[in-house]
């Protein structure tokens, strides 16, 4: 896997350099100042960028995600990108190492400084879906997270520094720099931060200060010009802020809180009290104490039971009028009170429904017609729902059906 990285992306960057002089040999003459210095960049990044989707597809497979919340991380690592090249600068100015050509001013030539902007961010991609979304997802599902990382800021700093040789700091600072966007990518869990914080560092580094080269700026124009001055590990050599040692000291310290997020532990929730209140417990239901009257002298003897014969029925006494059958209502809250029903004779009958002390509705339901001999319970579904008007159709559908006193002749 290493070795493809290599040959793939060495193969990208000299072969885009390749194509890209024999562009300039032939049209450069043509072409506007600013295009045709960044003309390389042009046609490398793009070359690089198919070049990881492609490999990807057919051998790597790593899944391409910008992250768990891609607006949120890509714009704070941007601003991070962004905020640190502008503490080296300001660390610069203090220490002496970095001086201010001309004041912040807008670009004469809003097209290139765009067009250039957009080069930019295509050439962070490129880079960041290539290395980090393509090697480095690879080599986790293979190697431990750390070692995907370091194997793949290893390869992204040799890349660079053998494309172009270099001072051995620059070097350090790429190695650094890949660990960093490496940290990025395992923390977010995608894309979108370490391409917004390559983008923010080598943007701001060139276009907002114009640091990129040094000294001068590039022909697009900046909103700043900034030189880097002094010894070469504090910037002041062509290579500006790759062979700063304060760059090296800021990503090092990046790094760490970049660690120190990807390994601590979220808080423990503590469990919040539910603010609905617990309906009361059903109350119990006593039965009718038949209370004996006094015994008299006078008192009626009972007669012998009736034997009945077979197939006959004896009938419950009946008022003349029977009772309206009874149909419970649903109950959301408080319980119903008990209903009682009491015939004329010896036979009483009691009834209650409660929702109980888990749902908040009383899908229980009963039919009572003693009159007609038909007593009815339609219990609930269990939590499904409409399950109380399931119930109260099968009792008024009953209702409906044997009306009062309607089974008392059968």
């Amino acid at each position: 896997m290493a070795l493809l990285s290599i040959l793939l992306g060495a193969g990208s960057i000299f072969g885009g350099l390749t194509l890209a002089t024999g562009i300039d040999a032939h049209f450069g003459s043509q072409m506007a100042d600013w295009f045709r210095e960044s003309l390389g960049a042009i046609v490398i990044f793009p070359i690089l960028l198919v070049s990881g989707l492609t490999i990807n597809a057919f051998i790597g497979r790593a899944k391409w995600r910008l992250g768990s919340n891609p607006p949120v991380q890509g714009g704070g690592a941007l601003l991070v990108g962004v905020g640190l090249i502008a503490l080296i600068v300001q660390i610069g100015l203090t220490m002496g190492s970095a001086i201010q050509i001309s004041p912040y001013a807008l670009p004469a030539d809003w097209v290139s400084f765009l067009c250039i902007s957009g080069v930019y961010f295509i050439q962070a991609a490129s880079e960041e879906v290539f290395f980090r979304g393509w090697l480095q997802g690879s080599l986790a599902k293979r190697l431990p997270s750390t070692a995907a990382i370091l194997v793949t800021a290893i390869l992204f700093a040799g890349l660079h520094y053998v494309v172009e040789p270099r001072h051995p700091m620059s070097a350090v600072n790429l190695l650094l720099a890949g660990i960093v966007l490496g940290l990025l990518y395992q923390w977010s869990k995608g894309l979108a931060a370490p391409i917004m914080f390559h983008f923010g560092w080598n943007w701001s580094e060139a276009m907002l200060f114009g640091l990129t080269p040094n000294p001068g700026r590039i022909l697009a124009g900046s909103f700043g010009d900034f030189d880097l001055v002094g010894p070469v590990l504090l910037g002041g050599g062509d290579e500006g802020l790759n062979t700063n040692s304060v760059s090296a000291v800021i990503l090092v310290l990046t790094g760490i809180l970049m660690l120190w997020l990807i390994n601590r532990k979220p808080a423990a929730r503590k469990p919040v009290a539910s603010s609905k209140p617990v309906p009361p417990a059903p109350p119990a239901v006593a039965a009718p104490k038949s209370v004996p009257d006094k015994p008299s002298e006078t008192a009626p003897v009972e007669p012998p039971a009736t034997i009945f014969s077979p197939g006959s029925m004896p009938t419950m006494p009946v008022s003349p009028e029977p009772p309206a059958p009874v149909i419970s209502a649903p109950v959301k809250a408080a319980p119903p009170p008990p209903l009682a029903v009491v015939s004329a004779g010896t036979a009483g009958t009691l009834a209650a429904t409660h929702p109980g002390a888990v749902r908040e509705v009383n899908e229980d339901r009963y039919h009572v017609d003693e009159a007609g001999r038909l007593w009815a319970v339609a219990d609930g579904m269990g939590g499904h729902k409409f399950g109380d008007r399931a119930s109260t159709m099968i009792v008024e559908s009953l209702a409906m059906v044997f009306p009062a006193g309607g089974l008392s002749d059968r």
